[in-house]
């Protein structure tokens, strides 16, 4: 009978283990889809976001990564959005960017001093540790820049288009909406086509009517000529699909609110001159722009 050398098999099973590991965690990275460089660089993953968490004033998706790094007197926060989910931002000098992941740490407004970053009752905010001023969130991108501008931000979804909101919604509402949104070319394009004719049917006293408007996700209202209607409702005619879903229409923003969901309130944002309307979270977590007695 032939007899096996136990050390030789140890060695060559420690062999094949030490080069099959790096394959492993390879295959790992790769599955969960995971950026290398945040790996080497000292981030481990934390969590996943759920319905309703803020960071700072912004609402985040669910089911954005939450990744954390320890660094001097607490650590360092970096947020992974859903596939598709961008995170739209106008800077202070009125540029546009959008940033697929962003970072959060605490300032501290003396030198030297350290803050931490908690999560507490569905907020991620700062925490003093060795601090002796005050400490203040700060937003950053992926290229490590402070995002200033916190009230121009918004989330969007580029796949779910641009889209006009229905009885029973096509694409339901995900995101809360922000002004820069307008500013985006192609909902720029896309309003100011139906608004072509407003200041000279508001001029002449004519009707209007307000309608709603998924943009990537996130709701808003927009006033338009009630003839800038009439293209709309011949479409509709001809598409059996939307003969028992018509589009939300209403006379004016006193027929639009903010329903809270999960919070307190929700405040109905407007821009008379420009024709738009959207909801501001305010100390909602879960704002939804709805129809009055709808």
């Amino acid at each position: 009978m032939m007899k096996t050398n136990t050390a030789m098999v140890y060695f060559n099973f420690r062999r094949l283990f030490l080069f099959l590991l790096p394959c492993f965690l390879i295959s790992c990275q790769q599955e969960l889809g995971l950026p290398e460089e945040d790996l080497i660089d000292g981030f481990t993953f934390q969590r996943k976001v759920e319905q309703g968490e803020k960071l700072g004033k912004l609402d985040l998706p669910e089911g954005t990564e939450v990744w954390k790094k320890d660094i001097k007197g607490g650590k360092q926060l970096k947020f992974f959005f859903p596939d598709g989910v961008k995170l739209l931002y106008k800077g202070e000098k009125g540029q546009l960017s959008s940033f697929a992941s962003i970072g959060y740490k605490g300032i501290c407004t003396i030198e030297g001093g350290g803050c931490d970053v908690i999560f507490f009752r569905g907020k991620y905010g700062c925490l003093h540790t060795t601090c002796e001023g005050d400490c203040i969130g700060s937003f950053t991108s992926p290229g490590n820049e402070k995002l200033m501008n916190h009230e121009e931000m918004s989330f969007i979804n580029p796949s779910l288009g641009i889209s006009y909101v229905r009885e029973q919604p096509i694409v339901k509402r995900r995101y809360q909406a922000s002004s820069v949104l307008f500013e985006l070319p192609e909902v720029a394009s896309f309003v100011s086509n139906l608004q072509a004719d407003l200041a000279e049917t508001q001029k002449a006293g004519q009707a209007t009517a307000v309608i709603l408007l998924n943009i990537y996700g996130a709701e808003v209202a927009i006033e338009v000529p009630e003839m800038a209607l009439l293209p709309i409702y011949m479409a509709d005619a001809e598409d059996e699909t939307l003969a028992d879903n018509p589009l939300i229409v209403v006379s004016d923003f006193s027929q639009i609110n903010c329903l809270c969901h999960n919070g307190t309130r929700g405040i109905l944002a407007k821009d008379q001159p420009k024709g738009w309307a959207l909801c501001r979270s305010g100390s909602c977590s879960d704002c939804e722009m709805k129809v009055v007695n709808q």
